[in-house]
């Protein structure tokens, strides 16, 4: 597996939670967007960096159509799994932006 940043890591896991939905603009020829929407009690609007969606959309790890939700393909869901196993999970909660965090041990 390439090496995945922190931000994408970030992004796959809010793709692939139950409680945000994930979505891209263009802007018009202006400069991109992505809005990730948190499901009420799951934490704050994330506003996560238009560059790393648009590579993780172009490497074959996401999927969708702009305004759409994105989804994960096969390969990211592989890559989610490698990385839950490494013990990373995403927090969400109430006030707060959503987080990654990794377990030790």
């Amino acid at each position: 597996m390439a090496k995945l940043s922190a931000s994408g890591r970030l992004v796959m896991f809010l793709v692939d939670s139950p409680h945000a939905r994930v979505s891209y603009s263009m802007g018009g020829g202006l400069s991109p967007t992505v809005i990730a929407s948190m499901e009420r009690g799951h934490g704050t609007k994330s506003n996560p960096r238009a560059d790393t969606v648009l590579k993780l959309l172009s490497l074959g790890v996401l999927e969708g159509e702009e305004f759409a939700d994105l989804r994960l393909t096969a390969r990211g869901r592989t890559i989610l799994a490698e990385e839950a196993s490494r013990g990373w999970r995403l927090v969400t909660g109430p006030g707060h932006k959503p987080r990654m965090e990794q377990k030790k041990g």
